[in-house]
C-alpha cells in the first residue's frame, strides 16, 4: 500500500515539473543553487526526489539493496 501511495505520489511531482517555468530560466536566476544540503547519505546512489506540499517528507530514488541493483522510492521524514 504504501508503495503504491509512493508511485502515485511520484507520478503527480512528475507530472506538475511539466507546468514549471523552464530550468534554464530559473538556473541563470541562480534559484535551483542556493542553500543546499545533502540529505540522503545511504544507498550506493540516489536519483531525483520531491517535498511534500507541507515541507515534512521527501520521496526519493534510491539504490540501496546490494542483491537489487534498480531504484527503488522511498519516503522519508524531515
Amino acid at each position: 500500500m504504501l508503495r503504491t501511495a509512493c508511485c502515485c505520489t511520484l507520478l503527480i511531482f512528475a507530472i506538475t515539473l511539466l507546468f514549471l517555468p523552464p530550468l534554464a530560466e530559473a538556473a541563470e536566476n541562480h534559484e535551483l543553487l542556493s542553500n543546499l544540503r545533502q540529505l540522503i547519505f545511504e544507498g550506493r546512489r540516489s536519483g531525483e526526489g520531491y517535498f511534500s506540499a507541507n515541507g515534512k517528507r521527501m520521496v526519493f530514488q534510491s539504490e540501496r539493496d546490494p542483491a537489487n541493483p534498480f531504484y527503488q522510492i522511498y519516503l522519508m521524514d524531515l
